[in-house]
């Protein structure tokens, strides 16, 4: 049977990091991110979706990787299209605060209002935490921040809970980047930037690492934001003079997102 890992989470929360790391591994093929990579799948189902990749080259990959993060808010939906499949589910989590931090530099998301902002990364968290509680016999949950500080012991963690045998590709990753998930010419400038730092990764520790200076930095926007959160946390509660789409919005999101606030608080405070 084969054997299929999903990369979710979080946008900016590490994705496409665990994703490389875990395609290099001898006995997996990662498959590109597509645009409305959750669409195809889920509407066309797994053996479907994945008929162009089984003859590559001339050999037949048993195993795959899939990342695509906003699977993380239909999982029923994606075992449901993923029958006669071996399934692993690997969720990634990032302190909210580093995320939003994350999400304003990008180009694709810089110019969304703060209450998108919000919603998006909150709502994505009650996902993972329902997840947990659900499947917790399908899901392996990895820190962005332990990825990044203690590289090895995490992918080692990883790939115990995945039940995959030890292989060294999976610490060289900068070194084995697999070809097919090199950008396009005709992809967007984000997934370049992300590309080139993910290949960097392990050569150049400064790449995901701050500086003094930067942590200085980041320390004083990351202030700066959580003021911004709370007033968007207020505009949730007190919604005035935004329209009825707005309030609906707001009621029908806060308390998932409020009971997701406190356990975040709980887990990065």
């Amino acid at each position: 049977m084969s054997h299929v890992i999903y990369v979710v989470g979080q946008g900016r929360s590490g994705t496409s990091l665990l994703h490389v790391i875990l395609s290099c591994h001898n006995d997996f093929y990662g498959i590109p991110e597509e645009k409305f990579t959750k669409d195809k799948l889920l509407t066309k189902g797994l053996p479907v979706y994945l008929g162009k990749y089984i003859d590559i080259n001339g050999s037949t990959p048993d195993n795959f990787v899939i990342k695509s993060p906003l699977l993380i808010s239909c999982i029923p939906t994606l075992l449901a299209s993923s029958k006669g499949f071996k399934i692993s589910i690997v969720q990634t989590i990032r302190n909210p605060c580093n995320v939003y931090n994350s999400r304003i530099r990008a180009d694709w998301s810089r110019s969304q209002h703060l209450m998108r902002h919000f919603i998006a990364i909150y709502s994505q968290y009650s996902a993972h935490y329902m997840n947990r509680f659900f499947f917790p016999h399908l899901m392996t949950s990895v820190k962005y921040e332990h990825l990044i500080e203690k590289p090895e012991d995490t992918i080692k963690q990883i790939l115990l809970d995945l039940n995959l045998d030890f292989d060294p590709k999976c610490f060289c990753h900068h070194q084995h980047f697999p070809e097919q998930l090199r950008p396009r010419v005709d992809e967007l400038q984000w997934k370049k930037n992300i590309s080139s730092q993910i290949k960097s990764f392990g050569t150049n520790d400064q790449t995901f690492r701050c500086t003094p200076q930067c942590e200085k930095n980041s320390d004083n926007r990351l202030e700066q934001n959580m003021l911004k959160l709370k007033k968007a946390l207020i505009f949730i509660l007190f919604p005035k003079n935004h329209g009825l789409m707005t309030t609906a919005w707001s009621c029908l999101f806060f308390p998932y997102i409020f009971i997701t606030w406190i356990l975040t608080y709980l887990k990065y405070r």
